[in-house]
């Protein structure tokens, strides 16, 4: 290969990298075949479920859950992050001297996507059991409870929604009264990492003047799924009796009470607020682990 046509190679690298960034990155998240569009659905149906099974009849923390008429905020973000680079490297031998040649290109490209949801714990309640008469009666094959076949993401897998209920219900200080200024609001947060990476030797070829190219590129794909949830209750809670008379009501065909849009509303501000200073925190915690490295 002469020199001239190595040289051109080199320079028309950083347009083959061009092209290759200018394809949006994928979410790890699956296609829909009808619009053929990343969707969440399976995300959004796997954490209606968990929260569903926490106020099932015979759940364990059924009736704190429902008389705290809890309100639930769910902030969703996809990060994902693609990088490419390329770095030729050529030696070029003429009689007792070594002459190197070599450059470096990379790009990267981030793209971000982030969702709010709110869910209350007393609809779904209600849900399931306008679900479960339909499941008997045959009007449907799926019950809301059954959290199978949702896993075609790592967010739609196990959310562990339930052990952070269980380790807040757990405490002797939460209250769902108000007598605390957050009124026993409590959340966390999963967060899945999903690194792919490509490093390339590339071809080695020796030619009577030229060696070379060595490492040629690299590629890599960050995805981070993170779904963040805060707990929260309205500030009049509900009784044990009104409690029974919703019940009472569903049995008996009538309409059941509705939450007041101001109940509701104060507990989602709640939830909300929380998942912001959640967000706070981990940014805190991020900067603090830089600062350990510097």
């Amino acid at each position: 290969m002469s020199p001239r046509w190595q040289t051109a190679a080199i320079l028309a690298l950083p347009v083959i990298l061009a092209n290759c960034a200018s394809v949006v990155p994928r979410y790890d998240v699956p296609i829909d075949p009808n619009t053929g569009s990343p969707t969440v659905s399976s995300i959004v149906r796997r954490l209606k479920c968990e929260l569903a099974n926490l106020v099932a009849p015979g759940a364990p923390h059924e009736f704190e859950l429902l008389t705290g008429q809890y309100e639930v905020g769910v902030q969703l973000d996809l990060t994902v992050n693609d990088t490419g680079g390329l770095a030729p490297s050529v030696s070029y031998v003429s009689g007792p001297f070594s002459f190197g040649l070599g450059a470096k290109f990379e790009q990267s490209r981030e793209q971000f996507f982030s969702q709010k949801l709110f869910f209350s714990l007393l609809d779904l309640r209600d849900e399931i059991d306008d679900n479960e008469a339909a499941f008997r009666a045959g009007n449907s094959s799926v019950r809301l409870t059954d959290c199978d076949g949702y896993a075609d993401t790592n967010l739609a897998g196990n959310l562990g929604i339930k052990q952070a209920v269980d380790m807040a219900l757990g405490s002797n200080y939460l209250r769902t009264t108000a007598t605390l200024s957050d009124q026993g609001a409590f959340g966390g947060y999963i967060n899945f990492l999903v690194t792919k990476n490509l490093n390339s030797v590339g071809p080695m070829w020796t030619l009577t003047h030229f060696t070379g190219p060595g490492g040629l590129g690299s590629l890599s794909e960050v995805n981070t799924d993170k779904l963040t949830f805060a707990f929260a209750v309205p500030d009049v809670p509900l009784t044990a009796e009104q409690l029974a008379k919703r019940e009472r009501a569903r049995k008996q065909g009538r309409q059941r009470p509705v939450t007041s849009v101001q109940q509701r509303r104060s507990a989602n501000v709640k939830a909300e607020q929380l998942l912001q200073q959640l967000q706070i925190n981990q940014i805190s915690n991020r900067l603090n682990t830089i600062r350990a490295l510097q």
